[in-house]
C-alpha cells in the first residue's frame, strides 16, 4: 500500500480476501507502470543506510505469489499468502 502511495501519487483502494489456502491483499492505484523491485547495492552499508526500495523485496520474501495487472486507468498489484494448516 505504501509503494502504490509513494510511487503511483495516487489514492489506492485496498482489499483483502481470504482463500482456504491463502489470503490475497489486492491494492489498487491509477498508475499504470507496472512495479518493478529494486536491486540491492553491492556494498551492504548502502543497503543498511537506504531508505526507499526495499517494499517489493520484502513482499518477494513473505509471499507465495504476487502480481500485477492493469485495471481501466491503474494497476492492481496483489499478493497472496499462504495459510499455514493447523496440526491435529
Amino acid at each position: 500500500m505504501t509503494n502504490g502511495l509513494i510511487h503511483a501519487g495516487s489514492d489506492v483502494d485496498v482489499r483483502l480476501r481470504a482463500f482456504a489456502d491463502h489470503v490475497r491483499l489486492e491494492v489498487r492505484d491509477s498508475d499504470s507502470n507496472p512495479p518493478v523491485p529494486s536491486p540491492l547495492a553491492l556494498r551492504e552499508e548502502e543497503n543498511v543506510e537506504a531508505e526507499h526500495g526495499r517494499g517489493l523485496l520484502i513482499v518477494e520474501a513473505l509471499a507465495g505469489v504476487w502480481n500485477s495487472s492493469p485495471n481501466g486507468r491503474g494497476k492492481t498489484v496483489s499478493v497472496d499468502v499462504p495459510i499455514a494448516k493447523a496440526e491435529p
